[in-house]
């Protein structure tokens, strides 16, 4: 199962509805705490970044695969 974290909930609930219904295990943060998003990203597999926000350089790093 794929792990992917949303910094910021869709505008569009159906998007991670359909996720979801793929399969993927989504996980939301709504925070402007770095660190609470750079933790829940250590291990997924994606991160999606909604508007204003911008990604960590933290998160940009691949873990071993």
């Amino acid at each position: 199962m794929s792990k992917i974290v949303l910094w910021r909930p869709m505008y569009e609930q159906s998007g991670a509805d359909r996720l979801r219904e793929l399969g993927a295990e989504v996980v939301v943060v709504d925070s402007s705490e770095e660190s609470e998003i750079v933790a829940a990203a250590s291990d997924a597999d994606a991160l999606w970044v909604r508007y204003p926000e911008n990604s960590p350089g933290a998160c940009s790093k691949r873990r071993p695969g």
